[in-house]
């Protein structure tokens, strides 16, 4: 086994691989209505599949305090033509979620919010 088989069978061990952003998006948004917590699709490089994480309610994230929400929150609209969000990024240009979802067929951003704005 070649070391990146390897990092890739450590890193996917026990998730669950999605084909599209889109499958894993509903799954998250489901898991998130369902639990506590807040859940994110999000693209896996070892794999080149999806997965749905929740870093926020790990054992690691309350080892090392709260992890600070990031501060703009990302849209998207989907083939269907509903607009959901599709996560948080750090800086107001989506970070890597445009990428991720331009190799998505029918998705688009169609906007990119500071979070403070959805408050008022």
């Amino acid at each position: 086994m070649t070391a990146a088989e390897k990092r890739r069978a450590l890193a996917c061990t026990g998730k669950h691989r999605f084909t599209t952003f889109a499958r894993a998006s509903r799954v998250a948004h489901r898991q998130a209505q369902r639990r506590e917590g807040h859940f994110e699709p999000y693209h896996c490089p070892d794999c080149g599949g999806f997965h749905v994480g929740s870093h926020f309610n790990s054992g690691e994230a309350r080892k090392f305090g709260s992890i600070p929400l990031q501060p703009f929150i990302v849209f998207a609209r989907r083939p269907d033509g509903r607009e959901i969000i599709v996560g948080r990024s750090p800086d107001a240009l989506g970070g890597q979620l445009p990428l991720v979802i331009a190799q998505q067929p029918g998705w688009s951003i169609t906007r990119i919010v500071p979070h403070e704005a959805l408050r008022t």
